[in-house]
C-alpha cells in the first residue's frame, strides 16, 4: 500500500489571475422536447453566479472574460464558444453547466442537454462529455475547473435532474481538471418547481456571496466543497461530489466576504419559492453574455471574436498579479478515483476552523462503529457482508461510489485499539475523527450530520 505523506508545508492558496483566466457559464432553462422538463431556476443561476464570480472587489474573473451561454444554440455554437474562451485562458479556465444530463443507449456515454436536444438523437443534438473533455485537454490553462449542476440518466423526470452511478464515474473525470458535481451520479439533483435557484447552485452562490464566518481569507475549492457538503447535509439536500483534487484544490474562487467579521453563520439561500435577488444594474448590463441562437450561429460566433479581440487589446496595459495567501496543509496523493482501501484525505488541516467546546458523542459513537466494521475483514467474510456492516454508519453516496470499489484483501488494519478522538471542523454539522488501529495507523474519518444522524462520508489513513 502506498503510504500517505503527513509532512506539513505552506501552500499558496490564490485567486485566478483575472487577466489570464476565463469562465464559461452554460445554463439551459427551457427545452423543446416534452421528455425534458423546463428548469426556469437555471436562468437565475446564471445571473447570480456571473455576478459573484465577476465582483472586482473579491473575485478572480472579469466580466469580459466570463461568458454566459443560454443553451439555445446548436452543439457547434456551444463548442465554438468553449474553444474560444479556452484559448484565451492560460491561468484558470472554469466551465459551469446547469441543466439536464442524459446517458446514451449504446455505450452509456454522457451528454449535456441543450434547448433543442432530442432524446432520440443525443449524438447530434446534445453536448457530449467527450467533446467537453477535448476542450479541457486542449486548454493550456494551469488550473481547469468543471462544475456540473446536473446528473445523468436514460431519461429526465419532473422536478429532478437524474442519474446512474457506474455509467458516469469515469466519464466525469478529465485529466488535470478539478470537477465539482451537484450530486453523485446515482442521486437526483434538485430543481424544485418555483424555486429561485436549483438547490446546489443556490447553496454555492450563497456561500460565495456570504462567506464563512471565522473562515480563511480566500475560499479555496477544497473549502467550498467541504462547506457545501455540511450545509446541504444539514438541509437534507443531495450532497455534492468532487473528482480530480490536485493543484486546483488550492485555487480560490473568491475572497471570503465574512473574513474577520463577527457575523452569524448562514446556511444559504432557500431553495423553496423566494423573491429574486436584485442584481446591480452595472453587472447585469455589462456582462459578456453569449446568446447562441440556432438561426444566428454566425452572429453568435462574431460576438465571441469581437470580445476576444477587445480583451487581447486590453492586456497590453499590464497583467494583474494574482492574490496569494499562505495556508498550512498536508501533502497527499491527489487522486480521488482509487480502489485503495484508504482513499486520499482531501481535506485541509483545520487551521481556519472554529473551536467547538463539545463534540457530539453520537458522532464519536458512529465513528467507532464504522471503524470496527471497516477492519472486520476476517477470512470468509463476503464483500456484501462487509458493506452491510458499514451501511448504517455511511452516507449512501460514499457507500455506492467509494466503498463498493475497495478490495478487502488490501486492508491491512485488523482491529481498533483505542477510543476515537475528534477535531471539530469549521462547521457544527461536520467533524473529523481519528480512530487508532493496530500497526500504529489511524483511520481518519469525516462525518456529516444528516437527517438520519451522523454518517461517515470520507475516510483516509494517517500515521
Amino acid at each position: 500500500m502506498e503510504a500517505r505523506s503527513e509532512t506539513s508545508e505552506v501552500t499558496l492558496v490564490r485567486l485566478p489571475d483575472p487577466e489570464r483566466s476565463c469562465a464559461v457559464l452554460i445554463g439551459v432553462s427551457s427545452y423543446r422536447s416534452t421528455d425534458l422538463p423546463n428548469l426556469p431556476a437555471v436562468d437565475n443561476n446564471l445571473d447570480a453566479l456571473h455576478t459573484v464570480l465577476t465582483d472586482s472587489t473579491r473575485s478572480g474573473f472579469t466580466a469580459n472574460r466570463c461568458g454566459i451561454v443560454d443553451g439555445t444554440g446548436s452543439v457547434r455554437d456551444v463548442y465554438r464558444t468553449l474553444c474560444e474562451y479556452a484559448k484565451r485562458a492560460d491561468d484558470t479556465f472554469l466551465v459551469y453547466f446547469a441543466g439536464h444530463g442524459l446517458t446514451g443507449s449504446v455505450r452509456n456515454e454522457l451528454y449535456l442537454c441543450l434547448s433543442d436536444t432530442d432524446v432520440d438523437e443525443l449524438p447530434v443534438s446534445a453536448l457530449s462529455m467527450d467533446l467537453l473533455r477535448d476542450v479541457f485537454l486542449n486548454c493550456q490553462a494551469t488550473n481547469r475547473v468543471l462544475v456540473l449542476d446536473c446528473c445523468f440518466s436514460g431519461r429526465a423526470t419532473q422536478g429532478v435532474m437524474t442519474g446512474d452511478t457506474e455509467a458516469v464515474l469515469g466519464q466525469i473525470e478529465v485529466a488535470g481538471t478539478y470537477t465539482l458535481t451537484s450530486t453523485p451520479p446515482n442521486t437526483p439533483a434538485l430543481a424544485r418547481p418555483g424555486a429561485t435557484y436549483t438547490a446546489f447552485t443556490g447553496e454555492l452562490v450563497a456561500l460565495l456571496r456570504n462567506g464563512i464566518p471565522d473562515g480563511p481569507e480566500l475560499l479555496s475549492l477544497a473549502t467550498i466543497y467541504r462547506r457545501l457538503r455540511a450545509t446541504m447535509a444539514a438541509r437534507g439536500l443531495p450532497l455534492p461530489s468532487q473528482r480530480g483534487t490536485g493543484t486546483a484544490d488550492h485555487l480560490a474562487l473568491v475572497r471570503n466576504p465574512a473574513h474577520g467579521l463577527d457575523v452569524p453563520d448562514s446556511v444559504g439561500f432557500d431553495v423553496s419559492p423566494a423573491p429574486d435577488i436584485t442584481l446591480p444594474a452595472t453587472t447585469t448590463r455589462t456582462r459578456d453574455r453569449i446568446v447562441s441562437v440556432a438561426v444566428a450561429g454566425i452572429a453568435a460566433a462574431s460576438v465571441i471574436i469581437i470580445a476576444t479581440n477587445q480583451d487581447r487589446g486590453s492586456r497590453a496595459s499590464g497583467t494583474t498579479t494574482p492574490s496569494q495567501t499562505p495556508t498550512t496543509t498536508s501533502t497527499s496523493d491527489s487522486s480521488t478515483t482509487s480502489t485503495r482501501p484508504y482513499p486520499t484525505d482531501t481535506r485541509l488541516n483545520p487551521t481556519d476552523n472554529k473551536t467547538l467546546t463539545k463534540v457530539d458523542p453520537a458522532a464519536l459513537d458512529c465513528a467507532d462503529k464504522w471503524a470496527r466494521a471497516f477492519v472486520n475483514h476476517t477470512a470468509g467474510i463476503t464483500k456484501k457482508q462487509w458493506l452491510d456492516g458499514l451501511s448504517p454508519y455511511t452516507t449512501e453516496e460514499y457507500q455506492a461510489i467509494t466503498l463498493t470499489r475497495i478490495d478487502l484483501s488490501a486492508i491491512i488494519m485488523t482491529r481498533v485499539t483505542g477510543k476515537p478522538t475528534a477535531t471539530p471542523d469549521s462547521y457544527i454539522n461536520s467533524v473529523t475523527v481519528d480512530v487508532p488501529t493496530d500497526g500504529g495507523k489511524k483511520l481518519r474519518l469525516t462525518l456529516i450530520k444528516t437527517s438520519d444522524g451522523w454518517r461517515v462520508n470520507e475516510h483516509g489513513e494517517v500515521s
